[in-house]
């Protein structure tokens, strides 16, 4: 079975370049311009592993990531979160709320594609 990615991204044209290369890569990709409703569709879709900006609209990523650990109470889901930022100062933080990794902007695809595999196996 394929691993499913949920991407939570609101830059529209980077969403859309990430979605690409995981699904050129073999995944299965949910992305969200909206933590709203990523947060939505958690229950319903429950992906292996979430890709998180940290600077969304309306939410961030370690706020979006909360949210989430909050929902697994009442839902089983699967916590593995790897956050991106163009902000090395914000690594730290989405490390301690429990993010596995964190992929820095701009990025490099196969090394995004690379270090996600390391966690999903």
């Amino acid at each position: 079975m394929k691993p499913i990615i949920s991407i939570v991204y609101s830059e529209m044209h980077v969403l859309q370049t990430l979605d690409k290369i995981f699904i050129e890569a073999g995944f299965i990709t949910y992305p969200y311009y909206s933590p709203d409703e990523a947060l939505n569709w958690a229950p319903i879709r429950k992906p292996d592993l979430y890709l998180i900006n940290y600077k969304n609209i309306h939410m961030n990523g370690v706020e979006f990531y909360k949210k989430l650990n909050e929902m697994a109470d009442d839902y089983v889901l699967n916590l593995r979160a790897v956050f991106i930022s163009s902000k090395e100062e914000t690594k730290q933080e989405c490390l301690d709320v429990g993010g596995l990794d964190f992929i820095d902007v701009p990025f490099e695809p196969d090394n995004v594609i690379k270090r996600i595999s390391k966690i999903l196996k």
